[in-house]
């Protein structure tokens, strides 16, 4: 289902006074979650010189804008890793992690790497079929990558460096 008005989201960098919500957002998504150190981190340090995170924001008529989503970007020698994508529950069936996703690939191909990496659990096919359609294929199984014992499948996509 698309968003009925696609103009009430749009994505931008992140600023450190985004990290409150977008912690919010990593507790409800994933388990376990990134403990928040990691973001202070990404947040505090000179990380972005090698990365960001972009937020997609709800912005409806006559309201402040609401994070409702974000996607952790880093690159080191040549190629990009997307660290992590993540939409709020009642946001999702929207094609807006489509819309994070394409954000976030446009972003590393800006950078001239020339592949992009991510994991994702075996189990979460909604998000493999995702990958899939923007061209991620599976470059092999990481047996027991997610603290539960999940398998983590690693994907990679060429990037075209226009």
């Amino acid at each position: 289902m698309e968003p009925k008005n696609p103009d009430e989201f749009s994505i931008r960098k992140f600023r450190d006074r985004d990290l409150p919500a977008i912690y919010e957002i990593e507790q409800e998504i994933f388990t376990p979650p990134w403990p928040r150190s990691a973001f202070l981190y990404i947040a505090k340090s000179g990380w972005g010189t090698r990365g960001e995170i972009l937020l997609l924001e709800h912005k409806p008529p006559d309201s402040k804008p609401t994070p409702v989503g974000y996607t952790c970007l880093m690159w080191e020698a040549g190629i990009g890793h997307i660290l992590n994508l993540a939409i709020r529950k009642p946001f999702r069936g929207r094609k807006l992690g489509e819309r994070l996703l394409i954000a976030g690939i446009q972003r590393l191909v800006e950078k001239g790497l020339s592949k992009a990496v991510l994991e994702v659990r075996s189990s979460n096919s909604i998000a493999r079929e995702l990958y899939e359609k923007h061209g991620f294929t599976l470059h092999h199984i990481q047996k027991g990558y997610y603290p539960d014992g999940e398998d983590g499948l690693v994907m990679v996509k060429p990037l075209d460096r226009k």
